[in-house]
């Protein structure tokens, strides 16, 4: 597994697409689980809240389902901490997907204006 990560627009399709030859698409969740390249897994995750679903089952599934999976997804814990509790929920969500992702992936790479900085 590989996980990219990087604000909104910073180069991670580009980095997937330069890397790994793959191009990343928008997903549901059922089509993530056999799908080499994901995109957006942040609004991946937004759905399975919606859908009040276990996120944290959901990872681990993922996991053992697609261990092969080049993930993208956007940072969005940072700046001011929003005021509905929904938001914050979200990501709280998804920092700890990113965190469980990143632990198994045997590669993280962050994007920053499209440069890539090697984590993992």
């Amino acid at each position: 597994m590989k996980l990219i990560i990087g604000g909104r627009a910073a180069g991670k399709k580009a980095v997937a697409e330069k890397r790994f030859g793959l191009v990343a698409r928008a997903v549901s969740p059922e089509e993530a689980l056999h799908t080499p390249c994901i995109d957006q897994f942040h609004e991946l995750i937004r759905e399975l809240l919606e859908r009040r679903e276990d996120c944290d089952e959901y990872i681990e599934k993922l996991i053992r389902e697609n261990p092969r999976a080049i993930i993208l997804c956007d940072e969005v814990g940072m700046g001011i901490v929003p005021l509905a509790r929904e938001d914050r929920a979200f990501r709280e969500a998804v920092g700890r997907a990113c965190c469980r992702l990143a632990a198994q992936a045997d590669q993280v790479i962050r994007v920053v204006c499209g440069l890539e900085q090697e984590l993992k």
